[in-house]
């Protein structure tokens, strides 16, 4: 961790009100302990397990004590008993700082510790606990990511939903096997529709976080399709953003859609929230020969408002994608009365 994001974390706690930190040391978040000794407004109690800094830190919280519990995330695994039995089953207010190992964007032994990293997330779904992700990076917007897509795609078929996708898709990619699609709910349906007419091509569908929750339904036929040749950027900004409109949805409050998809059966469901894991999770997928769900956080971004949108009609848009297939896959698809 960077130094100013020690401080700015450090600054975080201490306007929350933390008093009390329970902890035993770890290597990702360690720039934190010299700036809670020096201050005064903290209490630091070291710990020989995680499990204890749960229940010290639970009977701490009962006196009136504001804590936080200090660990790595294999210690999460190991404090799951303590956490239900005590800080669950009793109502007991705790901040957990988690140390995130083993994530895609964590280069120090990734490979000694992806495997713990991976099932973070779903843990603490599993428990109810309220979490939040920490990235030392700028924030992701949607444009970006597409940028790096865009010259990577050859014979791949695209859909897209509505509005921002649909409106930044179309500048940055002029190719006949676009499909724009522009209304909510339909990408995913119409993606799946083609991954199962052409199994020898790659198809990518660009969502939003609203269309999918109009559309939750899909998770399940997708799951139990398991179609190999089929990915899933969902791009998650947390609000309803048309041309004029920003409202929340349901993913700015308690609903995760990576949480759901595996729920649903999707197991190849991941979460990015910055550019460079983007760019790796999409070159796995794009590489790769298995179903993929990957849900991108993102800031909202009105950029798509101020670009021209294209002037391709539905309906053309419908027959040039058609004549792309029928010359790539070298069959009729549409036949003309003539």
């Amino acid at each position: 961790m960077e130094a100013e994001w020690a401080q700015k974390l450090v600054a975080g706690l201490k306007q929350a009100g933390i008093d009390l930190v329970t902890y035993l040391p770890e290597t990702r978040l360690s720039q934190i302990l010299p700036l809670l000794r020096a201050d005064p407004a903290f209490t630091l109690v070291p710990v020989a397990s995680e499990s204890e800094a749960v229940t010290i830190g639970a009977g701490a919280a009962l006196t009136g004590k504001q804590v936080a519990v200090y660990i790595e995330c294999t210690g999460l695994y190991v404090s799951c008993y303590t956490l239900v039995s005590i800080a669950r089953r009793y109502g007991v207010p705790l901040l957990l700082i988690v140390g995130y190992l083993g994530s895609m964007a964590d280069q120090r032994n990734n490979n000694v510790y992806a495997v713990s990293g991976a099932y973070i997330e779903p843990l603490l779904g599993a428990l109810q606990i309220q979490f939040q992700v920490l990235e030392n990076g700028e924030p992701m917007i949607r444009y970006d990511c597409l940028k790096l897509l865009a010259p990577r795609i050859t014979d791949q078929l695209v859909v897209t939903s509505l509005s921002g996708q649909k409106i930044e898709w179309a500048s940055l990619s002029q190719r006949p096997g676009n499909l724009l699609v522009g209304t909510m709910g339909t990408a995913l349906g119409v993606g799946m529709g083609l991954a199962i007419g052409l199994p020898q091509r790659k198809v990518i569908v660009l969502e939003s976080d609203g269309s999918v929750l109009l559309s939750l339904f899909n998770l399940a036929t997708l799951a139990n399709l398991d179609l190999k040749n089929l990915i899933v950027f969902v791009f998650d900004n947390q609000v309803y953003s048309g041309t004029r409109i920003s409202e929340p949805t349901a993913t700015a409050g308690k609903t995760d859609l990576t949480m759901m998809a595996r729920g649903a059966g999707i197991e190849q469901a991941v979460t990015v929230r910055d550019l460079a894991t983007f760019e790796r999770e999409m070159t796995v997928a794009l590489n790769g020969a298995t179903l993929k769900f990957i849900v991108c956080k993102i800031e909202e971004s009105v950029g798509h408002r101020e670009i021209t949108r294209t002037d391709l009609d539905p309906l053309e848009n419908k027959y040039q994608f058609v004549r792309y297939l029928e010359r790539t896959e070298g069959k009729p698809i549409f036949r003309g009365r003539g």
